[in-house]
């Protein structure tokens, strides 16, 4: 794994970002390449949660309506004293009245009705988690190189970003016109290299410019992996040509905008920006709840639906 610093005077700078890139077929912790850069002026982290807006009105009412006449059927068949004839009745009874007032719900939202009566179901809208927004992130660096080393690395800095984002292919299988599958090239364009982006903080008066270490800046965000999405170079920065002997351009910028892979989840976001010390002593995130699991919440529904839509409870009442 080798590191690329810009510029070379970076130990100077007390703010620093850190791009650590993994190759798609790479494995475990050790990144294939680190790029060290002073932290953009322009720095901003937009967090969006995106909701689902549901229209529970005419559904929960044919619900309750349906589990009011279960129940009827229930408490008639539990009786003793009934026959047959009796607990047909019931539930065809139950079947007909939820029927009707499933068709009075559907009827009640028309727009004649709605316009005699002067009035509309309530829909009884509720909004309900859909899924935290992949976060994006546009960054802007400018590159003025003071030497021919500098400007070489700037080079090597800018074919990282480049070989990174766009993905490789896989072979085809056997060759075309006599060609290697490699070099004929595959069918499938397989993920590109990932890139985790952390800010570092160190302090100018007493470094060791080991940036390898976690002195990862908490106060500023970090980012879990992302692929890079756009990379826009500017090789003209300054607004005319400007060169160096072997041409190089003297004043360079490039702007690079990323999008996490997947959304963050609370324990996520509270593990990345927080670290360790996020949890309470009771394993909450900042007073919150950590991870609620599908089971329990599954079975406090049903036992609350229960509850709500069946007045019978098996004692007649």
């Amino acid at each position: 794994m080798s590191t690329l610093k810009f510029p070379s005077y970076i130990s100077q700078s007390p703010s620093l970002i850190r791009f650590k890139f993994f190759d798609s077929k790479s494995t475990g912790a050790t990144p294939t390449r680190t790029v060290i850069l002073p932290a953009p002026l322009n720095l901003s982290n937009n967090y969006n949660v995106s909701f689902d807006d549901l229209e529970a009105g005419l559904l929960e009412r044919t619900i309750i309506d349906a589990a009011e006449g279960v129940a009827d059927v229930v408490a008639t068949a539990s009786n003793p004293n009934s026959d047959l004839l009796d607990n047909s009745a019931a539930i065809f009874g139950g079947l007909v009245d939820a029927t009707g007032n499933v068709i009075g719900n559907i009827a009640g939202g028309l727009g004649s009705v709605r316009r005699i009566l002067g009035s509309n179901v309530n829909k009884k809208n509720e909004l309900v988690i859909n899924k935290p927004q992949n976060r994006s992130f546009n960054l802007r660096f400018q590159l003025v190189p003071t030497n021919s080393e500098e400007s070489e690395t700037i080079q090597e800095i800018i074919k990282v970003f480049k070989i990174a984002m766009h993905p490789p292919t896989n072979e085809s299988i056997g060759g075309v016109d006599g060609q290697s599958g490699k070099s004929a090239g595959g069918i499938f364009f397989m993920n590109p290299a990932r890139v985790k982006i952390d800010f570092l903080f160190q302090d100018i008066q007493d470094t060791t410019s080991n940036y390898t270490t976690e002195n990862v800046n908490r106060k500023i965000f970090t980012t879990s992996f992302c692929f890079i999405q756009n990379l826009d170079v500017n090789y003209h920065n300054a607004g005319a040509p400007s060169y160096f002997g072997d041409g190089q351009p003297g004043n360079m910028a490039f702007n690079v905008a990323v999008q996490e892979v997947k959304p963050n989840s609370r324990e996520m976001i509270a593990k990345l920006e927080y670290g360790n010390n996020a949890m309470d002593n009771n394993g909450n995130y900042a007073g919150f709840s950590s991870t609620r699991t599908i089971e329990s919440e599954v079975f406090d529904s049903i036992d609350k639906a229960i509850k709500k839509l069946t007045p019978y409870n098996g004692e007649g009442e």
